[in-house]
């Protein structure tokens, strides 16, 4: 069985346990090389994540966990974009929890890598930090402390937490940049 093949069996809810576990397996028994092509299901793996069935929906979270759990410490510039959908405004809250959650993992994982794609990030996890649902909330400003801490500028680290609460609300940014300036002189 192929990847392909362990990917289309998502699409049939009797068969996307089997799917997902079949895909492990076949990641899991991948090489280096291999395991890199794989990265480009994790579009479809992502929305596994949110089904309704609670087992898919586990098995789904916990193989994309693994998946960035494992690759290369310098591949946050291939298999990251991979989880721009899963940003998205108009995601199901399961995909968009799962996703901050991995990219907060990532960053404190490999903070290097990360500071090559806070460019994108931030501004996909500011809007998160505002969704609707308070869990994807909280899940979005972890990530966005973890991912801002990644920028390598020693200058920026004593903004940081001002920068997170001004991306929070709207009605918090004028106390934030109040406290810049005032960081920043002192």
């Amino acid at each position: 069985m192929s990847a392909s093949d362990c990917i289309a069996k998502l699409a049939d809810k009797k068969t996307a346990l089997e799917g997902v576990q079949a895909f492990e397996a076949f990641f899991t028994a991948a090489d280096a090389k291999e395991r890199i092509s794989l990265y480009s299901h994790v579009p479809k793996l992502m929305d596994a994540c949110a089904s309704k069935e609670k087992p898919v929906a586990q098995a789904g979270r916990a193989l994309v966990s693994l998946m960035y759990a494992e690759c290369p410490a310098w591949s946050g510039g291939y298999v990251l974009p991979f989880l721009k959908d899963s940003l998205a405004a108009k995601g199901k809250p399961e995909v968009k929890g799962v996703a901050c959650d991995i990219l907060a993992a990532f960053a404190r994982q490999h903070p290097d890598s990360m500071a090559l794609e806070i460019e994108w990030l931030v501004y996909s996890l500011s809007i998160l930090m505002n969704d609707i649902k308070k869990e994807v909330k909280d899940k979005a400003k972890a990530a966005m402390i973890n991912v801002t801490q990644c920028s390598g500028n020693k200058d920026l680290e004593k903004f940081t937490a001002t920068i997170v609460k001004a991306q929070e609300s709207a009605k918090n940014v004028p106390e934030c940049v109040v406290k810049m300036m005032q960081q920043s002189l002192y």
